[in-house]
Formats: C-alpha cells, structure tokens, sequence
C-alpha cells in the first residue's frame, strides 16, 4: 500500500527532532489534529522524523501575500518552534521509536492480540500499571527502579509478563507485584522487593515462572516474601528468595521447586526465611535447591512427594538456619 509522507532530517545539533516526534505523537493521542507520526530515530547521526501528508494548501499560499505576508510566517514559525521545544518528560518508557512519560501510558499502547511488546525503561521511576489480559509485554527495565506510586500494587498483571533485570521495590502496605488469575509471569533475572508489611510477588490464581539470578525478598512479618494460593502454579527454577522476619514461600496451590533432569542442584537456588523456607499444605515437587529457616527449613517434610530418583533427603544446619535438600545415593 502506497503511503504519501513527509522525511525532515535535522541539519545541526540545535535540532530536537525525537522531542518533536514525541509532542506529535502525544498531541495525536489527545485527539488534537496535527501530522500523524509514522516513524522516527537515529540514522547514521542524523535524527529524523517521517510524518503521514496531510492534504491541502500551504500555510504561504493561504497567507494574503502582501508586506506583511513574511512578517507572519517569521511569528508563526517562533511559536512552531516553541512548542517543539515543549519539555513533555516523555522520557520513562520507549516501545520502538516512540517514548512515554509513564509506564502506564507505555502499557496502554500494548496490543491485546498477544504480540510481544518490549517496554524499555530508561530511568528511575514510580508506578501503578495494569496488563491487561491479551497484553504480552517484556519489561527491560536495565539498570533502573520502578517504586511505588500509592499503597497499591506496583505491577497488577492479567497479561504475560516478562522481566529480565532492573529492580521493583515497594515499601507499601500491598504486594509489589500482584499476578492474577489470568496472569502469567516469567522472571528470569533482576529484583523484586517489599520493604513493609506484604509480599515480593502474591499469585492469585496465576502462572509464575522464576529461573536464572533472581532476586525476592520481603521484610514483613506477617506476609512470606512469596505466595502462591488460589489453585495458583507455580514454578522456581532458579534464584533466591529471601524472607527476613516470615516464610520465604508460602504455598497453598500448586509449587515445583528445580527442573527434573536426574541430578538435584543445591547451587542453582535458595529459598530461605526467618521462620520457614517452605511453609505448604499442598504436595510439592523438590527437583534442585536448598531450603533454609531458623524455625525449620519446612513447615512439613511430608509434603515433598516429587524429588529426583535415586535421591536421599538430607537436613543439617547452616549457621542459625536448618536446611534441607536431596543427595544422590
């Protein structure tokens, strides 16, 4: 499909073409006519912007020509100008080309047909998003830190998400990350944390996987720095998760705790808390890891049904901790 457009490409560092796109492509999505963004970036050092034609005269043929006629397109041009130049702090959060003052305006932009979107987070920032089901996200958050914006969830997730590094941390009075019954999570690397009175991550419901070097650790006394309840499954591959004052994991669904594959692996995660590693009223799997707890590594040994074959359960104590894990025969 033939498509009619506009290329402007910046001729010197006073240009501030991608601050340009940004206010178009956010007045655009205020419903105010101006030209619509179809692309924009970097190519070889020169910025550019790509905008759809937009049919009709030109501003210097609808201006009465006259002495006056410059005097007006010098004025006109000076406010052009100005308003290019708007500081609109759409610096938070890029998909592509295009960048977002906030993480929610980002997610709002996800398709819901299950397309994987990348939010890239490029600062320290707060927030209080929803994915919505259908939405199918991964979130490079780099180095940055997502905090709390209210006492509600950071991330509320009825979508897929995926997070490989970067920190959310939240010193509210709800969990960090809510994942619901709709919802799928996949952390593969990077920190989930709760300084207050709730969870890392409390699964309603949902489906979470967490592998690689991730980090969770929650500092409440009332909550475990993970749950998982409601029919919930989850899956812990690898990591550590760390509860300082309860449980580590609390698990009243369904929990594999390591990978299957013939070998238990007691380096490739922890789980460790003040007073359990485990506590569960639900069968388990136990494939890799170590469980730790100063009360006991978990609440009820009986529970561990699934573990390698040709494997011994073993427990012993790790400086104030009681630890528990398999070994081959």
């Amino acid at each position: 499909k033939k498509t009619h457009f506009f290329l402007k490409i910046s001729r010197g560092s006073f240009s501030n073409i991608i601050n340009e796109a940004n206010i178009l492509t956010m007045l655009n999505d205020n419903n105010i006519k101006v030209p619509i963004v179809l692309d924009f970036g970097n190519y070889k050092g020169y910025d550019y912007i790509v905008t759809k034609k937009s049919y009709g005269s030109k501003l210097s043929n609808l201006i009465k020509r006259g002495n006056n006629s410059m005097d007006y397109m010098f004025e006109y041009g000076a406010y052009l100008a100005r308003i290019h130049s708007l500081d609109i702090k759409a610096d938070i959060a890029r998909i592509g080309h295009k960048y977002y003052p906030s993480i929610e305006k980002a997610v709002e932009h996800v398709p819901t047909d299950g397309t994987e979107t990348t939010i890239t987070i490029l600062k320290d920032c707060s927030a209080e998003a929803t994915i919505q089901e259908g939405q199918n996200i991964v979130f490079d958050i780099q180095e940055n830190t997502i905090r709390n914006k209210t006492e509600q969830p950071i991330i509320t997730n009825n979508g897929t998400l995926k997070i490989m590094n970067g920190t959310i941390t939240t010193n509210g009075t709800t969990a960090a990350f809510n994942n619901n019954d709709d919802g799928t999570l996949i952390m593969t690397g990077g920190s989930i944390l709760a300084t207050n009175t709730k969870q890392a991550i409390y699964n309603d419901g949902g489906t979470v996987e967490i592998s690689g070097d991730s980090y969770l650790r929650s500092t409440s006394n009332q909550r475990a720095a993970v749950q998982n309840i409601n029919d919930g499954n989850m899956t812990i591959k690898g990591g550590t998760i760390i509860s300082t004052r309860f449980s580590g994991v609390v698990n009243t669904a369904n929990l594999i705790i390591g990978e299957e594959d013939g070998t238990h692996n007691t380096s490739s995660l922890i789980i460790q808390g003040k007073k359990y590693g485990v506590t569960t009223d639900r069968n388990i799997s136990m494939y890799d890891g170590i469980l730790k707890g100063e009360t006991d590594s978990i609440d009820n040994q009986e529970f561990i049904v699934n573990f390698e074959t040709n494997h011994t359960l073993k427990t012993g104590t790790e400086d104030s901790f009681k630890t528990l894990y398999f070994e081959q025969q």
